[in-house]
C-alpha cells in the first residue's frame, strides 16, 4: 500500500493528525515516506508500535542518517526500553544518544531493573550521582534504584539511598516515598517504613 499523499510543507503535522485518529498503522507509513522530519519518526515510535515496525522504523532513520537527532535517539531509546527482553538494543540506543538527560538516565536504570538486573541499575544511578552526563537524578531514577535495592533486599544500601534522597529533597514525593516503603517492608523493617512514610 503506499503512502498516504500529503500537503509538502509539514509531513510531521500529518503523521501527528494520523496518530491523534488513532491510525498508527497509516501514521508510520507516511513517517517512513517521509525520513527527513525526524519528529514524524519520533512521534511515531513513542506511540507503542509492534516490534517489527519499530525495528523498521530504526532503519529508516539510520538510512536517512538520523539516529543522532535528539528526538529520534531518545525515542529510539524509549521504544527499545520498553520492549522485553531488548536490552541489548536499549543500550545501544543510549550508547547513540548525542545528550544523555535525565530521562534517558532513568530509562536505562528501570530497564536494568526489569530485566533482572539490580545490582547494574544501581551502578546506574551510581553513575548519574557521580555527574554523568551532567545530570542529576530525579524521582523515577531514585525510585528506581529504591527498588533495585528492595529486590537485592539490601537494607543497608537502601538506608544510605534514602539518606541521599533526603538530602537531594525528594523526601516528600510520592513516587520515591511508595518505593521507600516497599523497600523497608521487603528488608522487615517495618519502624523504617513507618519513618519513611
Amino acid at each position: 500500500m503506499p503512502p498516504p499523499r500529503l500537503p509538502p510543507a509539514a509531513p510531521h503535522l500529518s503523521v501527528l493528525r494520523l496518530l491523534d485518529s488513532g491510525d498508527l498503522p497509516d501514521a508510520a507509513r507516511l513517517a517512513a515516506a517521509h525520513p527527513s522530519s525526524p519528529l514524524s519518526l519520533a512521534a511515531v515510535l513513542l506511540r507503542h508500535p509492534t516490534p517489527r515496525l519499530g525495528y523498521c522504523l530504526h532503519a529508516r532513520a539510520a538510512r536517512a542518517g538520523l539516529i543522532a537527532d535528539r528526538y529520534v535517539a531518545n525515542a529510539l531509546l524509549a521504544f527499545y526500553v520498553r520492549l522485553p527482553r531488548h536490552l541489548p538494543h536499549a543500550l545501544r540506543a543510549f550508547d547513540d544518544l548525542p545528550h544523555r538527560d535525565v530521562v534517558a538516565h532513568s530509562s536505562i536504570l528501570a530497564a536494568f531493573l526489569r530485566e533482572g538486573m539490580p545490582r547494574r541499575a544501581l551502578g546506574s544511578l551510581r553513575s548519574i550521582l557521580s555527574g554523568a552526563d551532567g545530570v542529576s537524578p530525579n524521582a523515577h531514577a531514585l525510585s528506581a534504584a529504591v527498588k533495585a535495592c528492595a529486590v537485592l533486599r539490601d537494607h543497608s544500601a537502601g538506608a544510605c539511598l534514602h539518606g541521599s534522597i533526603l538530602f537531594r529533597g525528594f523526601g516528600d514525593d510520592d513516587i520515591v516515598l511508595s518505593a521507600l516503603v516497599d523497600m523497608y517492608g521487603h528488608a522487615a523493617a517495618p519502624g523504617d517504613a513507618r519513618k519513611a512514610f
